[in-house]
């Protein structure tokens, strides 16, 4: 049987937070690996799997390909300037050789939530983030529904739509922001 999940609320971080902690990158090797897997998460909408797995033969050109076990469908992501500066030049790189080399997925958890203190963002950091706030700073870009669904690889749009109500809750709290007139 199907269990149907009730609507969560998605966590995702805001363009802001995605910065701050790209100005506070973690000195080790392990800690560097691990925030520019998030970090490529964040550009890209990559599970945490699709991640873990990547090679550098999956980036042709500016774009990744990636099979999704989940849907069990080819996905084709286009990279940005941003995502591309994260891995490097692919073309100096082994074909089979892994893009992120970060140890071991509790290890990986644990240095990503520390990196997240350490940047001052006060969200719970998980890897999974990453692909909400693709979705979301996507969305809130002007990306259409559509287009994010199959970026994300989702195979039904509903599934997408969650995060469109994520982008309506940010609409309201921009407009409650705005100082009101007493008229």
């Amino acid at each position: 049987t199907n269990i149907k999940r009730e609507d969560t609320e998605r966590q995702f971080l805001t363009f802001e937070e995605v910065k701050q902690l790209s100005c506070s990158i973690p000195k080790t090797e392990s800690g560097k690996e691990v925030a520019k897997m998030f970090l490529f998460g964040c550009f890209t909408g990559l599970s945490l799997a699709n991640l873990e797995q990547l090679t550098f033969e999956q980036v042709e050109g500016d774009t990744v390909k990636f099979f999704r076990t989940k849907t069990k469908t080819w996905q084709y992501v286009p990279l940005s300037k941003t995502a591309l500066s994260l891995i490097g030049e692919p073309a100096k790189k082994e074909a089979t050789q892994i893009v992120f080399k970060v140890t071991a997925r509790t290890k990986s958890n644990t240095l990503l939530k520390e990196w997240g203190k350490q940047a001052g963002i006060r969200k719970n950091m998980h890897f999974h983030l990453s692909r909400h706030t693709f979705a979301t700073l996507t969305l809130s870009s002007g990306g259409d529904l559509y287009t994010v669904s199959k970026l994300l690889g989702h195979k039904e749009l509903a599934t997408t739509q969650i995060y469109a109500k994520v982008i309506d809750e940010t609409k309201r709290k921009a407009v409650n922001a705005i100082p009101q007139l007493e008229l």
